[in-house]
């Protein structure tokens, strides 16, 4: 009997003693579950942050422009191909008789930053004459009108642009119109604003 008991005793010990490391510790691996998953949550946060930041901060300008046929450092204007815009005086106290300035310009470079001024001109020409046109009413809503449609006539610049400033100007105030304007054909980072342009 007392054989039996002794082993009994011993069984006991021993099962007592299986999760227990030789300083005392627990060895039980569930134990450490809580940190390993902290650590892969923390991972996958820092994984999911950048990613973001990356996709937010990337440039979304589509390419909208014509391939140049001409750029500005392949011209090689001659005096027969170049067209002459004489710049006069200005500002307070010019005088007629003060000189002038005269630009010379070859017509037939077209690169991005090329095509981007002509569409530039052609809206802003536009809006300036209806703008002065008595005409037209001096109201928000004929403001608004104004310039959506000269936009949209713009035929130097691209439909991509054009489509772009009518999806964000549906049911707009003039002010907000104005703005889309703005951040759109002029602004640094502009939707149709050339990425040199950014330079």
């Amino acid at each position: 009997m007392s054989d039996k008991g002794s082993e009994n005793g011993s069984d006991q010990e021993a099962d007592a003693n299986k999760g227990v490391g030789d300083n005392g510790s627990s060895t039980k691996t569930g134990d450490n579950r809580p940190l390993l998953i902290a650590t892969i949550f923390a991972i996958l946060l820092l994984v999911v942050s950048f990613a973001t930041y990356s996709y937010l901060g990337r440039d979304m300008r589509p390419d909208v422009w014509e391939e140049p046929t001409t750029s500005y450092e392949d011209a090689a204007c001659e005096d027969s191909q170049c067209e002459t815009v004489t710049i006069g005086a200005a500002g307070h106290g010019t005088h007629d008789s003060e000189e002038t300035a005269a630009l010379v310009y070859d017509p037939a470079i077209d690169d991005e930053i090329a095509q981007w001024g002509d569409c530039r001109a052609e809206i802003q020409i536009c809006i300036q004459n209806a703008m002065t046109d008595a005409s037209n009413p001096d109201t928000d809503e004929a403001r608004v009108s104004i310039i959506s449609t000269c936009v949209a006539a713009a035929d130097t610049c691209p439909t991509e642009c054009k489509t772009h400033f009518a999806e964000n100007t549906v049911s707009a105030n003039f002010q907000n119109t104005e703005q889309q304007y703005f951040s759109i054909f002029e602004d640094k980072g502009g939707y149709c604003v050339p990425r040199e342009a950014d330079e």
